[in-house]
Formats: structure tokens, C-alpha cells, sequence
């Protein structure tokens, strides 16, 4: 074992020496858990002989061993400080308005009584004091200016809104903080300051604590609170204390250096005990500092594979001497992901946040499932869709592989519901389980632990027949069922109201801090930790990423009651003493390693600066440290694309003769389709021959492609009524009168769109969107109008005809069809009508221009109206048919004219189409010949090169067009 110049290891051999017989006796105080594992280890290697461990204990358990008040749970302190706070403000807020800022007060009682601060004086309305120097005269000089800078502001008598609300809250925070202490005392518990003062206050009235130990060993502490300094003193003067402090004489002999303020001023009262031990490391010469440039915030942890290979020797690795060390520990599993696999014992210090396992993602979505419950109009409970989908989609509903759930997901955006009843859900157990309506936060412990419950034991039963595809969550589902059971009891034993919204927070409280951990042996292998976890521990080799500013240091202060002015005047910490505390954590880390690499994300987001450490900018302008500096840039290699092409397969071209007229199940090819080919070959491949749906979602409010089905919807509901009787002017107009029956069809279109028949109830954008189409459709019944008398020949009809071309010399049917929107007939003229509500246009420069491929300002419209209109022909022989459009941007226009214009270049003018016999010849050449396109066998699909086209297109992230 290399233990280099290791500041543990040699406070151990210290101890052992001092103390070689009573070490038993003695109780060492580490700040941190894992530093007692470390010096254990160190301990071990010292003697081969059995000896009495010490005890080892944080100052926090020390603290509360010398107390008879319990530390109670933060929960439950909120609870009962909600309480005092209800009687003493005398104001209605309920406990969901109370939670945030109740740990906010908590935090500042915590700080108050760790500091001693005199509450009775910080909590004074001191702008009415006269002379505050008289009243304070304990405070320093730099202190009472602060506290004057404060209170200065507030003018006798001439408050604003905010002084006024902050005296009124202020002017009861003593008697809260008195009473809350008062309450807590009676019940025997407390919060860790309220611990501390205690300490202090046996100490000071000679009611001193019982020691249990011989002799107490500090070690590798740093900031200390007044509290500790006083337990510590103490200690001190009945000869039982034993002080080791870890730093280096660089900061500690610099009086303006931020990393060593504290220790400067531990060493003059608490002397450490000597030892043949250098606290001269950071400014060696064979020290190698890299300070690592990287562009990218996740693209650090890619860098450790290449750091772990200049270390070269394994032993380093194996045998604990080398960390990587996570300012910013979301990073985590990105890292464990970047460790080379040759690395095989790693050692994580942190554990896996439960609060990021997918048993709490189900949580968060079941609870989210209870926010949105209505109640129908029959008292049936009704499920939003969105919570619904998100929970069937979810893996651990997924991996159960219920058939009857994934029909579910397909109804729910096929059928675009927005709302499911209880009766659509209840088609599993476990769905009966989870789509229930839960009436209040008491109930939803009970319901989320009987869901956890059910996923856990069907995970046992799975394990005993060979699959186990939960196995590695049951531990996840423990922690949060057994997290869920604690809440539920605190609730049950306080007695408060909470909203379902409160409840979702106090439970992601408690779940926030509880950490999983990674198995492993603690002292073998790659250590990865966080900036806490490294305190008093020494390594040789240090990767610690995230060196930026506003992670290490943090540059935001916690958040506090108590003004900054008011906690500097008062000697309670701020942002500065946070400085302090974290350069010393930086400084110390790296002080006896002997090779650092020091990771920051150069690219700056809209969370972070991009801006390296000021620990780092002051590590480069250090004189007597040698810093080298390295920018990382990632290559970016761009290949330029290939056009993707697909030949004919037999089984592609098996799919495209089932349009055949001759197949034994022939399917028609729609205008929609063959306008898809003119755009995209590629993108008809994908839809019609591969058979990849375009993605479908459910649509609560109206994008381009609804609005247009609702409008036809509308217009077919209101002339489905007259047959196919004359239509004349008079009929349309009453119609127009008749509000509530425009009205009623565009409701009617809506619960067909929407939800697929069941009620829906208009809200939000859609009331704008009901009238917007209530608009559209009154100036369609004015136009019509005008047209009128007519007949409706067919709404919405399939029309198809076979369309005979010649494929390698050999005639071939083609089954062509589709719905016709409208037809209508007025003197033996038959209308073909297209509704168009997005962009469209009546002119066309020519058949030929219908059929060019690729081209973004073809026009699919009048393609598309002129199938339709040769569909008819076809069934209708001798028919005089009009082709025409009825496009919503330009029905308003006065001149209104519905008909297609053929563009002329030369001479510059435009022919209506009024009769589709002048175009029909030329349009069927040119169709059968783009249909002999598409059967040919060596035609290919092919993606389109216009890349405006693929904007719209759904298949663009398959081709890397998004």
C-alpha cells in the first residue's frame, strides 16, 4: 500500500504511538463518516496486532451524545413550526403557502442558535431605535455598520408596501422562534442547532455533558461555529482534547488567502499536537497541475479514459490513490459510463439518488394522473389523456408486455381522446390499481404504496419463474414505498390539511437525500466522489471536473429569511464564509497530490458561464505553483451526405401490384399518395410500402390539418340535411341566421374529432378556434348563396376507377380513388370541390407542370382537384365537370370565384378551367406516364433533394433532414 505523503495515515501512527494502551478510550471526531473507514484501514496497516478501535464519530453525533434532545425529522419540525406560526401571525395561510419559506425560517433558527446569535436583538424592529451603538454594544464596529446599513433604509413612518410586510412578519419572528423552541423542548426533540445551544448551555451553567471517553481527537476540521469552538474549548481545558488540523503552510501563511482564514484562526486556539509530518506540498516542483479546457458540459467525463491512461500504473487505481472527484455531482452517471472497462473495481461514494429512479418517475406521474381527473357529466371520473399515455409508456408498464395496454395506447391517439373513462382503463388489475380518483393527500400514501406493493410482489413471483425483468429496481420500489409509509404517518400524526401539489413536494423532501448505494469494497479500486465526501482524504492522482465558476465555488447564497446585511451584522454566514469553506475544500484536496487534472466546461448554456473557477484563475496566477493549461477540442468530421435511394425488392414490388386491379385484395392509390411520390418518392416508400405510420398524437387543440377536418365536418353535418333537393339561396341564408344550428354542427364536428363521440367540452384556444370556424363557415353559406339554386350530389364520397398504363410493353390496371369533399350540380354542370384551409393556389402554367417531381411550388391542390375530377368522369361519362377550389384565405374577397386557372406565360393571361375535357387528354398522359414511373422495376426511391420540402415531412429525422 503507497500511503505518499498521507495526512491520515500519519495521524493514525501518531495516535497508535501516543496512545498505544488506551486507544480503546479514546473517541475520534472526523467531519465526515468515511474518514473513520480510511483511518481504520490505516490503523490496520500500523500494527499486525489486535487492538481496541477507537470510536469514531462526526461533531454532529458528538453534539447529540451530549444532549437529551433527539434530532428530529425536518418534516415534522416544519409541521410544528407551521403551528406556531398559525397562532402567533393570526393569518389564514394554509400549510401548501407555508412549506417553502417554513424551511427557509428552519434553516435561519438552525444558523441562529449553531452562531448564538442573540434572537431577542436580531429579531428587533430596529429602524424605530434611536442609537443602535448603545444597544449592541457586544458587536463589533464592522458589524454595526452593517446592521445600520440595513435598518437605515427603513424611514420612520414612511415604509413602502415590502418594509411594511417585512416589519409586520419580523415583528413576530422572536416570539415564533420562543415559542417554537419551547414546544420542540417539551417533546424532547429538536433541530441540530437547537442541539448545539443546548450543549453550549450545560457547558456554560457547569451542567457540563458526560464525557465518555478519555480522551476526544479532532481531526480535519475548518470552519467552525461558536458552538463547536465552545465545546472544543472545553475539552480543551479539562485536558481531554486533542487537536490535528490538515493544511498547508502556502495558505496558511498567506493572511489574505480565502483557504486559509479559518485555520489561521483554529491554530491560534486550538494548537495541534506536534508530529514529524511536512505541511509543505502544494509548492513542490514534481507536482503536475493540468487546468483542461472542454467545450462541453457532458464531454468532460469523456476525458477520463484518456487522464486514468497517463497514470500508466495500476496500482495507483487498485489501490485507492486515485479519485475522480464531481463538483457537480449530476454528472455521475455519465462518468461511470466513461470509466474504460479494464478499470473493474470502482468505489462511488455517493450513491444513486432515488429521486432518479424510475420507480419515483412513476410516482411523479401517478400523482401528476390525480391532478387532472374531472368529473363527467354523468359523475363518471374522466383521465387526461397526457398522464394516461405517459404512465402506459412507461417502462415498468411496458415490460409486463400487457397486450390489452398496448391496444390501449393505439385507441387513445387514433381515436384522439382527450379524456378515458375508468370503464376504457380498467382492463388489467394493475390499471385498476392506478385509474382511480383519490380524494385527498390521506389517501394517496395508501393508494401509491398498494400500486409499489403489487409492482414488487409480481416482481418476487416473476424471480421465482426464471424472469425477473424488475430485479434490479425492487430495491428502488423499497425506498420509496417505505419513504411514501413515513410521510403517511407523519401526516397522520400532525393533523394538517395539504393539496396534492404540497404533497408531491414534502414527499419528494424526504426522497431528495436518500441515495442508494453502489456496491463495492470501500477501499479498493477507482474512488469517485463528491467535494464533501474528499474531506481529510489524500490521494495521489485527482480528476475533479466541473471546475467552473458557480459550482465550485457556488455563487448563489442559501436562501434565508434573515437579510445579508442583518447575518454579516449579526455574525451569521454568508456568501463569503461559503467561499472560504469551499477554497479551503479545493485547496486541501489537492495539496499533497501528484498529479491534478482540473476539468471545466468552456461552452457556456443557459445554465452555466462557461467560465473556469476562480480557484483555477488563481491556481494560474500563482507564482509559486506550476500550472499547465490545455484546451480539449472535439473534431467534428462532416461527411457529406448521400442521396438515400432504394431499389425494388420482389417483396416491394409484391406490395405495389396489391394496387393492381388483378390482386386478390387491391388497394386504391389516393391523389394523397401520388402527390407524396411527386414530392418525395422516398417519403411514399415509408407510408405506403414500408407501412411506417406517420407519428400520430392526440390533439387538444387545433393544429392546420384538424382545423381543415373540422371544417369539413362542419359543412357536411349542415348540408346533409337538404338531400338532394334543390338548394336554394333562401335556405342558406336562414341557415346563417340560425346561430345555434351552425353551432351545434361545429360542436357535433369537434366530439367526432376529438372524442370520438363522447362530450367535449370546448375550452381555452378552442372557443377561439369554434368561432373562427363559425366565421369560415357563415361566408362559405354567404358564397353559396350567391351560387344557389343547387343540389348536393355527395359529401365526403369514395369514388375509384382503374386507369390502364403499359409497364415494360405490358397493359397494366391501377386501381385509382379517393373521397371527393363535395360535388354539387347546378344546369347539368357537375362541381368537383376541394376545401383547402392552408396555403393553396387556383393557378396552374400547365399539365405538365402538375407532374414535375421535387419541385416545391407544384401545385398539389389543382393536382389533386383534377384526379378527383377525372375519378368522376370516369363514373359519370359525358358529365360536364368544373374542377374548383375553396380556399378559406380567399373566400372573403369580393370577386370570389371557386374556378382553376391555367397560367399562360405568352401571351401573359390566365384561362379558367371550366370544363375538366379541355385538360382531361393531356392530364391522363401524363398520369399514366408517372404511374409507369412508379411500377417501373427499376425506378428507385429516391430522397428528394430540395431540402424546404423535408420541413414538413415526418420521416425527416430518419434521413437526418430534421
Amino acid at each position: 500500500m503507497k500511503t505518499m505523503d498521507n495526512f491520515l495515515f500519519h495521524i493514525a501512527r501518531h495516535i497508535y504511538e501516543k496512545h498505544p494502551d488506551d486507544l480503546g478510550d479514546c473517541c475520534i471526531i472526523f467531519p465526515n463518516r468515511r474518514a473513520g473507514l480510511f483511518f481504520s484501514h490505516y490503523l490496520s496497516e500500523i500494527t499486525d496486532k489486535p487492538i481496541w478501535s477507537p470510536a469514531f464519530l462526526t461533531i454532529n453525533e458528538l453534539m447529540q451524545e451530549f444532549s437529551d434532545l433527539m434530532i428530529a425529522d425536518n418534516l415534522i419540525l416544519i409541521f410544528e413550526l407551521y403551528k406556531v406560526f398559525r397562532d402567533k401571525k393570526k393569518t389564514p395561510e394554509n400549510f401548501d403557502e407555508f412549506y417553502y419559506w417554513g424551511e427557509m425560517l428552519l434553516n435561519d433558527f438552525d444558523d441562529i442558535d449553531k452562531h448564538l446569535v442573540n434572537s431577542h436583538d436580531l429579531f428587533q424592529n430596529l429602524a424605530a431605535l434611536k442609537d443602535i451603538q448603545d444597544q449592541f454594544a457586544y458587536l463589533s464596529e464592522s458589524q454595526l455598520e452593517a446592521i445600520e446599513n440595513f435598518w437605515g433604509s427603513f424611514k420612520k413612518d414612511q415604509y413602502s408596501d415590502h418594509q411594511e410586510d417585512f416589519i409586520r412578519l419580523w415583528n413576530v419572528l422572536f416570539d415564533i422562534y420562543k415559542l417554537f423552541n419551547r414546544n420542540l423542548e417539551q417533546k424532547k426533540i429538536a433541530y441540530e442547532g437547537m442541539v448545539y445551544r443546548q450543549v453550549v448551555k450545560k457547558i456554560r451553567e457547569n451542567a457540563n455533558p458526560a464525557l465518555a471517553c478519555k480522551t476526544y481527537i479532532f481531526i480535519g476540521f475548518n470552519a467552525l461555529n461558536p458552538c463547536e469552538e465552545i465545546l472544543f474549548e472545553y475539552l480543551k481545558k479539562e485536558n481531554k482534547a486533542e487537536f490535528f488540523w490538515d493544511y498547508d503552510e502556502h495558505y496558511f501563511g498567506n493572511q489574505y488567502h480565502e483557504a486559509g482564514f479559518f485555520i489561521r484562526k483554529n491554530l491560534k486556539k486550538y494548537p495541534s499536537f506536534p508530529g514529524n509530518f511536512s505541511f509543505n506540498h502544494l509548492t513542490r516542483t514534481d507536482k503536475n497541475i493540468e487546468i483542461i479546457s472542454v467545450p462541453s458540459y457532458v464531454g468532460q467525463t469523456k476525458l477520463i479514459n484518456q487522464v486514468l491512461q497517463k497514470i500508466h500504473n495500476p496500482d495507483d487505481i487498485k489501490y485507492f490513490n486515485t479519485a475522480v472527484v464531481l463538483a457537480d455531482e449530476h454528472l455521475l452517471m455519465p462518468v461511470l459510463h466513461s470509466i474504460p472497462e479494464e478499470i473493474t473495481e470502482i468505489n462511488v461514494t455517493m450513491g444513486y439518488p432515488v429521486r432518479n429512479t424510475p420507480v419515483f418517475s412513476l410516482v411523479k406521474k401517478i400523482i401528476e394522473l390525480q391532478q387532472y381527473i374531472k368529473t363527467g357529466s354523468g359523475g363518471n371520473f374522466l383521465f387526461y389523456y397526457k398522464p394516461v399515455l405517459s404512465i402506459l409508456n412507461h417502462q415498468y408498464i411496458v415490460s409486463r408486455d400487457i397486450s390489452e395496454i398496448e391496444t390501449m395506447r393505439n385507441s387513445i391517439v387514433s381515436q384522439n381522446k382527450i379524456y378515458l373513462s375508468q370503464k376504457e382503463l380498467w382492463t388489467h388489475e394493475l390499471l385498476k390499481l392506478i385509474f382511480r380518483k383519490i380524494k385527498s393527500p390521506e389517501e394517496m400514501s395508501a393508494y401509491l404504496m398498494e400500486i409499489l406493493y403489487y409492482l414488487f410482489d409480481k416482481n418476487e413471483t416473476e424471480e421465482t419463474n426464471g424472469v425477473n425483468p424488475l430485479s434490479l429496481h425492487k430495491e428502488y420500489i423499497f425506498h420509496i414505498y417505505t419513504s411514501i409509509n413515513r410521510l403517511k404517518e407523519i401526516l397522520k400524526e400532525k393533523d394538517v390539511k395539504i393539496s396534492l401539489e404540497t404533497y408531491f413536494k414534502l414527499l419528494n423532501k424526504i426522497v431528495e437525500n436518500i441515495k442508494i448505494p453502489f456496491t463495492g469494497e470501500p477501499l479498493v479500486g477507482l474512488q469517485v466522489m463528491g467535494i464533501l465526501e474528499t474531506r481529510v482524504l489524500d490521494f495521489e492522482n485527482l480528476i475533479i471536473l466541473s471546475m467552473n465558476e458557480g459550482v465550485l465555488p457556488k455563487t448563489n447564497p442559501p436562501h434565508s429569511f434573515i437579510p445579508y446585511n442583518l447575518r454579516k451584522g449579526f455574525g451569521l454566514p454568508t456568501i463569503e464564509h461559503q467561499d472560504s469553506i469551499y477554497a479551503y475544500y479545493f485547496y486541501r484536496l489537492i495539496q499533497r497530490a501528484k498529479n491534478v487534472y482540473l476539468l471545466y466546461n468552456s461552452s457556456p448554456d443557459n445554465l452555466r458561464s462557461g467560465e473556469m473557477s476562480r480557484f483555477l484563475t488563481q491556481l494560474k496566477l500563482d507564482p509559486g505553483i506550476n500550472v499547465t493549461e490545455k484546451d480539449v477540442s472535439f473534431e467534428i468530421k462532416i461527411t457529406p451526405g448521400k442521396q438515400i435511394r432504394i431499389r425494388k425488392s420482389s417483396k416491394i414490388k409484391e406490395i405495389l401490384n396489391t394496387y393492381h386491379t388483378r390482386s386478390s385484395h387491391p388497394r386504391y392509390l389516393s391523389p394523397s399518395a401520388i402527390n407524396t411520390w411527386l414530392d418525395c418518392s422516398l417519403r411514399f416508400y415509408f407510408r405506403y410500402i414500408a407501412g411506417l405510420e406517420e407519428p400520430g398524437e392526440v390533439l387538444e387543440e387545433v393544429d392546420h390539418i384538424v382545423f381543415g377536418n373540422l371544417l369539413h365536418k362542419t359543412i357536411n353535418h349542415l348540408y346533409q340535411q337538404f338531400g338532394d333537393q334543390i338548394i336554394q339561396s333562401k335556405n342558406l341564408m336562414d341557415l346563417r341566421k340560425e346561430s345555434n344550428l351552425v353551432e351545434k354542427a361545429i360542436k357535433q364536428a369537434f366530439e367526432e374529432e376529438f372524442n370520438r363521440g363522447y362530450p367535449f367540452e370546448l375550452t381555452g384556444r378552442n372557443i377561439i378556434t369554434r368561432e373562427i370556424i363559425k366565421k369560415y363557415i357563415n361566408q362559405i353559406l354567404e358564397v353559396d348563396s350567391k351560387y344557389a339554386p343547387f343540389s348536393i350530389i355527395s359529401l365526403e364520397k369514395f369514388y375509384g376507377h382503374n386507369i390502364t398504363t403499359q409497364i415494360y410493353g405490358t397493359p397494366t390496371e391501377i386501381y385509382l380513388g379517393g373521397r371527393i369533399d363535395r360535388i354539387d350540380c347546378k344546369d347539368n354542370i357537375f362541381r368537383i370541390i376541394d376545401y383547402k384551409t392552408g396555403r393553396a393556389s387556383y393557378s396552374f402554367a400547365g399539365v405538365e407542370s402538375l407532374f414535375q417531381q421535387g419541385d416545391k411550388n407544384r401545385n398539389n391542390a389543382v393536382f389533386q382537384t383534377f384526379v378527383y375530377s377525372l375519378l368522376f368522369v370516369h363514373n359519370n361519362p359525358g358529365k360536364i365537370v368544373s374542377p374548383g377550389l375553396y380556399i378559406t384565405s380567399e373566400i372573403f374577397k369580393n370577386n370570389f370565384d371557386f374556378g382553376i386557372n391555367l397560367s399562360l406565360s405568352s401571351p401573359r393571361k390566365k384561362i379558367k378551367v371550366e370544363d375538366f375535357s379541355t385538360v382531361k387528354d393531356d392530364f391522363i398522359i401524363s398520369l399514366k406516364a408517372l404511374l409507369a414511373e412508379i411500377y417501373h422495376p427499376d425506378t428507385e426511391f429516391r430522397q428528394v433533394e430540395d431540402i424546404e420540402i423535408c420541413k414538413t415531412c415526418p420521416y425527416a429525422k430518419i434521413c437526418h433532414r430534421e
